[in-house]
């Protein structure tokens, strides 16, 4: 379990770790629970989301979760910002 474990990174660095834990995952046919506001992040290496605020939360796959609608629902944001993550050194 992960929990904001990229947040005080650099771009290049959080890149890096999070290629790192996907790897050691698949190659270990584990499951990884990560927790981030991030949502670039999110888009690019999840395969499931769960939102939850105090009296709601909703699952499900992460192309049908990081819609507009359901980022507003739960976000002040509109939308999924679209980053281009840094080359790794």
């Amino acid at each position: 379990m992960l929990d904001e474990s990229t947040a005080n990174l650099d771009p290049g660095a959080q890149q890096q770790v999070m290629e790192l834990v996907e790897s050691i995952a698949r190659s270990a046919k584990i499951t990884v629970i990560c927790v981030s506001h991030d949502l670039a992040m999110v888009k690019q290496f999840t395969e499931q989301v769960l939102y939850m605020t105090r009296n709601h939360y909703e699952f499900g796959n992460t192309k049908e979760m990081l819609t507009d609608q359901k980022i507003a629902e739960y976000y002040t944001c509109q939308h999924v910002p679209e980053v281009e993550m840094c080359a790794t050194v």
